[in-house]
């Protein structure tokens, strides 16, 4: 936005001042899941990545990015709605991720954990 301040003195003199003002925006967007993701697995058996999708107050619909964390520490990027199959025991980590236009980001972190 451009702000313009006029200022006249007691001469009648008129003066202005331009200032812009810059809005931005610090709202991350909002995860949904389309249903609820289960907790628990078998070992061998496949974990279901439950679909997201992502929505921001001035963007819109935005993109989110899925990884997968092993019981052992390893970071995968994973389908959004896709399957990966537990081959070790332990908890498991599903990171679903969203960035605005304007770098604000969400993380919504769910654990399963395979037995």
């Amino acid at each position: 936005y451009s702000i313009v301040y006029l200022a006249q003195d007691y001469m009648e003199e008129t003066t202005k001042y331009y200032c812009a003002l810059y809005v931005t925006d610090i709202d991350a967007p909002i995860i949904s899941l389309e249903r609820e993701i289960k907790t628990e697995v078998k070992k061998g058996k496949k974990i279901n990545i439950v679909k997201a999708t992502a929505e921001d107050n001035l963007d819109g619909k935005v993109e989110v990015y899925v990884y997968l964390v092993t019981p052992s520490g390893v970071i995968l990027p994973v389908e959004n709605g896709g399957t990966y199959k537990a081959t070790e025991k332990g908890v498991y980590k599903i990171r679903y991720m969203s960035i605005d236009s304007y770098g604000n980001m969400r993380i919504d972190v769910y654990e399963i954990t395979v037995v």
